[in-house]
């Protein structure tokens, strides 16, 4: 499986989680964009709008990318989030970028939102969703 295989892969397995949770999302397929998934649910408050960068590398999202999620976010009301996988095992976070980051600096302000971890293969695939700071979005 090639680079963009895997991260096709790890977007459909962050879009079916949050259809899971009830959110309406969809993938951008093979987005070179800013966000790879948009998601959103009708809540008490009225309509809640994610704007998600996944990030299946070694590599964790530069504060280039952050900043760049965050503005583009905030300009369209959509709450900026980053989906992770944890390297080496089949889970994940989803993290609320809470605001910009400085530049230079290592420090990505954030809140880990939900973390999922999957256990199996193909219909033995199983997906616990353990549910944290679930006010913030």
């Amino acid at each position: 499986m090639n680079t963009a295989q895997k991260g096709a892969t790890f977007e459909r397995l962050v879009v079916n989680t949050l259809r899971e949770l009830g959110f309406d999302a969809s993938r951008h397929a093979a987005s070179k964009g800013v966000v790879d998934i948009e998601a959103s649910i009708m809540e008490d408050r009225g309509m809640v709008a994610l704007g998600i960068q996944c990030k299946n590398a070694k590599r964790p999202i530069s504060v280039e990318e952050w900043n760049t999620l965050v503005d583009h976010c905030k300009a369209q009301g959509k709450i900026p989030m980053v989906a992770e996988k944890i390297q080496g095992r089949s889970s994940f976070s989803l993290s609320y970028c809470t605001s910009r980051a400085m530049r230079g600096g290592r420090h990505l302000p954030r809140i880990e939102w939900i973390f999922v971890a999957t256990k199996g293969k193909g219909k033995q695939k199983q997906t616990e969703v353990l549910r944290r700071n679930l006010d913030v979005a």
